[in-house]
C-alpha cells in the first residue's frame, strides 16, 4: 500500500507543476457499492474509453493498475502529457490531466529529445487540443451512463488549473483570431444533466463547455459552427 501511495503523489505531483485538467464524473445518487467489484470497475472504464487520438482516453495501462479497498487506478506519463485517474465503486471517476504545451514533446528534436521538461512561461492552451479533451470527457461520461453508472442523473465537472496569465492559441487556424488571456487562476465548467440526456447529447455538451472555457479567456464570441466542424473531424477521425 505505500507503495501505491507514493507512485499515486509522484504522479500527481508531476501533474500539478503545470496547468492541468481536473475532472469529476458521479451519480447524482451516492451507493458505495453501485458497482460489485474494483474488477467490474476496470472492465467499465475499458469498455467506455474512447479511441479517438493516439492516447486514448482514458488510458487504460495493465502496467499501471492499481487497485484499493474500493476503487481502481491507471494512467500513463508520456513526457509531455500525463494522466492520473481513478474509479471508485460509486461509479465515481476523478481524473488529472497535464496541459501539454507546458512540457517539451519527448519526440521534440530541436531539444534534444528532452523528455518532458517544462517549457519556461509557455502559459498557453491550444483550443483544438481543450475541444477535443473536453469532448473525449464527454463522451467517456456517456459510456458511463450507457452502462447504467450514472442513474439517477449525472454530476458533471471539469476544472481547469493554473489558468491565470495563460492564452488561447490555435496553430496554423485560418479563423482564429484575436489575444485572448485569462484573468482567473481555476476555470470550471460543471453541469447536473438526467443520464438519458448524456446518452443523446454528448458532443452538444461537449461544445457548450468548451465555448464555457473559452469566455472565460474572454473570447465571448467565437464561431460555434467552426468549433463543431473542428470536433466532428475529431469524431470522423479525420484528424
Amino acid at each position: 500500500m505505500t507503495s501505491t501511495v507514493s507512485v499515486t503523489d509522484q504522479r500527481l505531483a508531476r501533474i500539478h507543476q503545470t496547468g492541468y485538467w481536473r475532472v469529476v464524473v458521479h451519480p447524482t445518487e451516492f451507493l458505495s457499492r453501485r458497482i460489485p467489484s474494483v474488477d467490474d470497475c476496470w472492465r467499465i472504464v475499458t469498455e467506455a474509453q474512447f479511441n479517438l487520438r493516439p492516447i486514448a482516453y482514458p488510458h487504460v495501462d495493465e502496467q499501471e493498475r492499481q487497485f484499493g479497498e474500493d476503487w481502481v487506478q491507471s494512467g500513463g506519463d508520456w513526457g509531455s502529457e500525463i494522466e492520473l485517474w481513478r474509479f471508485y465503486q460509486s461509479g465515481q471517476f476523478v481524473q488529472h490531466l497535464s496541459i501539454p504545451e507546458d512540457r517539451i514533446a519527448p519526440w521534440d528534436e530541436t531539444d534534444n529529445q528532452k523528455t518532458g521538461e517544462i517549457v519556461k512561461d509557455a502559459r498557453t492552451l491550444n483550443i483544438y487540443d481543450a475541444l477535443f479533451t473536453i469532448t473525449e470527457i464527454l463522451l467517456f461520461a456517456r459510456g458511463l451512463a450507457y452502462r447504467g453508472v450514472l442513474q439517477p442523473s449525472a454530476s458533471l465537472r471539469i476544472e481547469l488549473h493554473r489558468t491565470k496569465g495563460r492564452r488561447l492559441i490555435a496553430p496554423r487556424s485560418p479563423w482564429f483570431r484575436g489575444d485572448y488571456m485569462s484573468e482567473e487562476n481555476v476555470i470550471c465548467w460543471r453541469n447536473l444533466t438526467p443520464s438519458i440526456t448524456i446518452l443523446t447529447t454528448a458532443p452538444e455538451l461537449a461544445l457548450d463547455a468548451t465555448l464555457h472555457v473559452f469566455k472565460q479567456f474572454g473570447w465571448h464570441k467565437p464561431s460555434r459552427g467552426m468549433i463543431e466542424e473542428s470536433q466532428r473531424r475529431l469524431l470522423e477521425r479525420r484528424l
